[in-house]
C-alpha cells in the first residue's frame, strides 16, 4: 500500500508574504503597472493595491489589452505551460525589460517550471531566476528584443 502526502497548495495570490517576496526577488517596485492574470488575480490585485501598489490592475486576458505594456505580469495561481497562451497573449503586453511572473504547479523534479520556461523562452522571455515559495515553484522571467520581428523576417 502507498501513502500519498496531502499538501495543501495555496496560490501565491493569497500569500501577501509570498507576493512581496516574489516581486522583490523579481524587480518590481510599488510604482511599476502590474497585470495581474488568472483566476487569483482579483486576490492579488485587492492586496497589491492595498499594500501600496496603486498600479496594480486585474485583466482577463492579455490578449486583449490595450494601452501601455506592463512593468510586471504575474500569474499568482498553480498554471501549466499551455495555459499560458490565453493568460498572457503575446510578448508586446510587456514592456522590454519587463517580467513575467509565473507560479506553476508542482511537479516532479520540476517539470512543470520547465515547461513554463521553455514557453516564456519560445514567447521572447529570457528565463531570469526559479524560486520556490513555501513549496510554491515560481518561474521570474523578463522580455528581451522583439519575439515578433523574427516571425516577420
Amino acid at each position: 500500500m502507498t501513502t500519498h502526502l496531502y499538501q495543501p497548495f495555496q496560490p501565491l495570490a493569497s500569500d501577501g508574504g509570498g507576493l512581496m517576496r516574489v516581486l522583490a526577488a523579481a524587480g518590481v517596485e510599488k510604482g511599476d503597472l502590474i497585470r495581474v492574470v488568472g483566476p487569483s488575480g482579483p486576490i492579488a490585485t485587492l492586496w497589491l493595491n492595498a499594500h501600496g501598489y496603486e498600479r496594480a490592475v486585474f485583466v482577463r486576458n492579455m490578449a486583449a489589452q490595450r494601452g501601455l505594456p506592463a512593468d510586471a505580469l504575474l500569474v499568482a495561481h498553480p498554471c501549466a505551460a499551455d495555459e499560458l497562451d490565453g493568460l498572457v497573449g503575446s510578448a508586446e503586453r510587456v514592456r522590454d525589460g519587463g517580467a513575467v511572473i509565473v507560479q506553476a504547479r508542482p511537479g516532479p523534479q520540476g517539470e512543470a517550471l520547465d515547461a513554463i520556461a521553455g514557453w516564456l523562452t519560445r514567447s521572447g522571455f529570457a528565463a531570469q531566476r526559479r524560486l520556490n515559495d513555501k513549496g510554491r515553484p515560481i518561474c521570474i522571467a523578463r522580455r528581451v528584443g522583439f519575439p515578433t520581428a523574427e516571425k516577420a523576417a
